[in-house]
């Protein structure tokens, strides 16, 4: 193989096991679907679980008397959210990226006021 980067290997991947995605701990993690669920279920907890509760708590929301005034972002910052909590008390609760994401899911509400993009539905 020549051209560029003909002796690297890909980036973010294992020169022993070429067909294996790095974590960020640098363990090899299986490309396959099954393999993705597998792993994501450590911390995402099991999917039908994590559904059921997700949905629950979107079903809730919609039932409030003024969720279809919000904005469309309001709402899916809100509907992520309810993913993201399903994720905390369906898997490991002390994964530091699902608190991450649930205020990253509010900052873009945040942002959204400061830029005027709050366009009510």
């Amino acid at each position: 193989m020549s051209g560029l980067g003909a002796n690297r290997p890909l980036r973010g991947f294992d020169r022993g096991t070429p067909r294996r995605i790095l974590d960020p701990d640098g363990v090899a993690v299986p490309m396959s679907a099954a393999g993705t669920v597998d792993e994501r279920e450590k911390t995402h907890g099991k999917f039908s679980d994590t559904a059921a509760i997700s949905q629950g708590l979107k079903i809730t929301l919609a039932q409030s008397p003024l969720f279809d005034r919000m904005s469309p972002v309001q709402r899916e910052s809100l509907e992520m959210i309810c993913v993201k909590m399903a994720r905390i008390v369906c898997g490991n609760p002390d994964f530091r990226d699902h608190w991450l994401d649930v205020a990253g899911y509010i900052q873009l509400v945040v942002d959204a006021f400061d830029g005027g993009r709050i366009h009510r539905a």
